[in-house]
């Protein structure tokens, strides 16, 4: 199947030092936005905690103790061909996933009532334990969160999470297509009770210059219901899932989770 061009706009937008966010889902009682994000995170891959700022340098995270609750950073004094920002803009890095992102400095700050939020990346390793096999070998999260320290509702007004892992077992495309779908339809199984996952297979298209599969990803809970586009990427290195989530209404954060999500860069 010949890929499709499937490119976000990219709005040239200058950042602002602050922005009104308007959420969608404060309706939502502390009780019930907790349970979403604890959805949102599961299929995401994506913890709750352990967030954290990087300067633009690279950064390289090393376990200690089998990968448990403390981690060490480092920061890597490698010179690597980086895309030039815009300016207010950082470039983020995980040396795991061997890939990066740009994302507004701590500068831009968007203001919503009481709580002030920014962009944040963070650079954290799943736990070994019972998970599924697929996700077991991604244990690499490379994710960028807009976030306040004083919000516990579980409205996310921008999320985009890279998943990554060593292709030790020389994954082609197709190959890990069907392991992420077996992976849904676990959590479909997982998740009856809530509603179920639903998942629909978009096809080849071409993102950050490259052929990637594109599967649309539903689910449902009794409190929520929300959709996102998960994208599938292999090199001869990584295995990669990519995916990007929002609840916000505000212009200035979607066209600036926009430009975050286009700015991914492999350096594979």
């Amino acid at each position: 199947m010949n890929p499709t061009n499937e490119v976000s706009p990219m709005p040239d937008v200058t950042p602002g030092p602050i922005v009104v966010e308007t959420p969608v889902h404060r309706s939502a009682t502390k009780k019930n936005g907790l349970i979403i994000l604890l959805v949102i995170t599961t299929l995401l891959g994506l913890g709750a905690a352990g967030y954290m700022y990087m300067n633009s340098k690279v950064v390289k995270k090393e376990c200690d103790n089998k990968c448990e609750e403390t981690v060490k950073e480092v920061i890597v004094e490698k010179k690597v061909a980086l895309p030039v920002t815009k300016v207010g803009w950082v470039m983020v890095a995980n040396s795991q996933c061997n890939a990066g992102m740009q994302i507004p400095d701590r500068n831009t700050v968007y203001v919503d009532g009481e709580l002030s939020r920014t962009w944040r990346a963070s650079n954290r390793q799943r736990e070994e334990g019972d998970v599924n096999p697929l996700m077991g070998k991604m244990r690499n999260l490379f994710s960028v969160s807009l976030l306040s320290d004083d919000d516990a509702s579980g409205f996310i007004p921008g999320l985009v999470t890279v998943q990554c892992g060593d292709n030790k077992d020389k994954y082609t495309l197709a190959t890990l297509i069907t392991d992420y779908k077996k992976y849904l339809d676990e959590q479909n199984i997982q998740m009856t009770e809530f509603g179920g996952v639903k998942y629909t297979d978009k096809g080849a298209v071409t993102m950050w210059g490259k052929t990637v599969q594109k599967i649309n990803v539903e689910y449902n809970t009794a409190v929520d219901a929300s959709k996102y586009d998960a994208y599938l990427y292999v090199t001869d290195e990584h295995i990669y899932l990519v995916s990007s989530l929002s609840h916000s209404t505000n212009d200035k954060v979607k066209a600036d989770l926009g430009t975050i999500f286009n700015s991914l860069v492999f350096f594979d």
